[in-house]
């Protein structure tokens, strides 16, 4: 246990070192496994130490109780559940709140301002950690993003979706385009409702490069909203332009 515990403890900071190192602000870290218990024991107060000595901020993420054969298992400490801890910075990740049953808006606004990161993907309640793509399943991801631009949140978000149902390389990569493209045009959206129209195009000009052409969320949506946006600050013909577009990509 004593040698599981150093070479943990030891990984993260190697990793924390190597974050400093390459200009990366945050770490993210699972909390312990139960029988991992010298280095549980001393967690709390090791992510501590190491955030005060090296300035990175390492942000622990919520995960999910362990379900087998209609029971609970408690495997992570010391919770699975950050909130009631005492750490500095958390992650909060969407498809581990599936698995947990948690709600994910309360539990951003229990985390406040010690929320740091966010990793974007969905869940159907599942006992399984299933990282979908956002949208496909019940997690309340465009309401979070609502919620984070109206606190004027300023931390990261980063798309976390699996890709092992896809059929092909092109289905794989399909698949993290809609995903970012999520991110991108809820962001967008929030923006036009708090009237920031410019960064509104910057979000849905970025979601356009990167989508495909086909049915469904596509170049095209993300096209007509760059419309929107360029006719709400004043851009007639370029607005005109985009539409065109637009309309050629359906």
């Amino acid at each position: 246990d004593r040698t599981v515990m150093t070479d943990t403890a030891t990984s993260l900071t190697r990793t924390v070192d190597a974050a400093r190192r390459l200009g990366s602000p945050t770490v993210v870290v699972h909390p312990p496994f139960r029988w991992q218990r010298d280095y549980a024991r001393r967690f709390v107060r090791g992510v501590a130490d190491l955030e005060k000595e090296t300035g990175v901020t390492i942000a622990v993420e919520n995960m999910y109780p362990w379900r087998a054969a209609g029971r609970e298992i408690a495997a992570y400490a010391p919770d699975w559940d950050p909130t009631d801890e005492p750490y500095a910075h958390n992650t909060l990740d969407l498809s581990h709140t599936a698995v947990s049953g948690s709600n994910a808006l309360v539990m951003a606004d229990a985390l406040g301002d010690r929320l740091a990161h966010v990793h974007l993907a969905d869940g159907t309640g599942s006992a399984r950690d299933e990282h979908l793509v956002p949208g496909r399943g019940n997690q309340p991801c465009a309401a979070l993003l609502e919620r984070l631009v109206q606190r004027g949140w300023s931390g990261g978000i980063v798309v976390e979706v699996g890709t092992r149902r896809a059929r092909t390389p092109d289905e794989r990569e399909a698949d993290l385009a809609e995903a970012l493209a999520f991110a991108r045009l809820n962001l967008a959206l929030c923006a036009w409702h708090f009237e920031d129209f410019a960064a509104a195009h910057e979000h849905v000009t970025r979601a356009a490069a990167e989508l495909p052409k086909r049915p469904g969320l596509s170049r095209g949506t993300a096209l007509y909203y760059v419309g929107v946006a360029l006719e709400r600050l004043g851009y007639k013909q370029e607005a005109i332009a985009a539409y065109r577009e637009a309309a050629a990509v359906a």
